[in-house]
């Protein structure tokens, strides 16, 4: 083969490459849509949420739906994203790691934020919704996450699937577990659940009768929990140096008290 042919063909070759790359990019870009075309389902009285929109982001990792609004007045207004990813082809390993994720999310990485509750939800339709509440900068927030979907080659993965939830309420307010009980019940993803509760409002459903405990108060509960264990242990070993119990029975109950299974 001539250079002159050789020259034309990676000039080809490059030129296709670089199509490639700029319609990749092109895919890779988050475009507003209209609400019957966003998966994800939930109504809300708007004039709680001011500025919510929806979005769709559609590449060669899979398709992604948003449906928010503006983070730039967070503890002025209540801020509400929900994002839903589904993967093409991979799968994520593990469930999102609450906690370790607000250092990389990009409303909360450069704020101070203090977890003050954690735990699982009721609502979840398809699989265990998972949160953390927490004051950023004083201002109450909470992350919610679920994972589910296609699961990988011999069950080593949470599934290809997931949605996440951030709320932020009005500096000063409070957010409990019941409030977001209440709003993963109200979430719905088309072709996969649908919503059980017809809207979310702010306060709805008793979310101010149960108050989000302190970490001075979690900490006493865990105290608490250390002093009836020790107590629990003490009486055992008392039954068994008594010989009223066996050395399996005792270890049995050893186990039992320190949720050894």
């Amino acid at each position: 083969m001539r250079f002159p042919a050789v020259f034309r063909l990676v000039t080809i070759i490059s030129i296709v490459l670089s199509a490639l790359v700029t319609v990749a990019a092109a895919e890779d870009k988050w475009k507003k849509i209209q609400a019957e075309i966003n998966r994800i389902e939930l109504k809300i009285n708007e004039s709680e949420f001011p500025g919510m929109s929806h979005w769709r982001n559609k590449n060669w990792e899979g398709e992604s739906f948003y449906y928010g609004n503006n983070s730039s007045s967070m503890g002025y207004q209540n801020i509400l994203k929900i994002w839903y990813d589904e993967l093409a082809g991979m799968h994520y390993p593990n469930p999102l790691d609450l906690s370790g994720s607000l250092s990389s999310w990009g409303m909360f990485k450069t704020r101070s934020n203090l977890v003050t509750s954690r735990g699982q939800l009721d609502g979840g339709a398809v699989s265990t919704f998972y949160y953390i509440i927490f004051k950023s900068d004083n201002i109450p927030c909470a992350l919610i996450s679920t994972t589910w979907g296609m699961e990988a080659h011999m069950g080593t993965s949470e599934g290809n699937e997931r949605l996440n939830v951030v709320l932020c309420k009005k500096e000063g307010e409070i957010i409990n577990p019941t409030e977001l009980n209440t709003l993963v019940a109200s979430l719905g993803i088309r072709d996969v659940f649908s919503p059980q509760n017809a809207m979310f409002t702010i306060g709805g459903q008793g979310s101010s009768q149960v108050k989000v405990e302190s970490p001075k108060s979690e900490s006493k509960g865990i105290a608490k929990e250390n002093t009836d264990k020790e107590h629990q242990l003490k009486e055992a070993r008392n039954l068994f140096e008594k010989g009223l119990i066996t050395k399996v029975q005792y270890e049995k109950v050893v186990n039992k008290i320190l949720g050894i299974k």
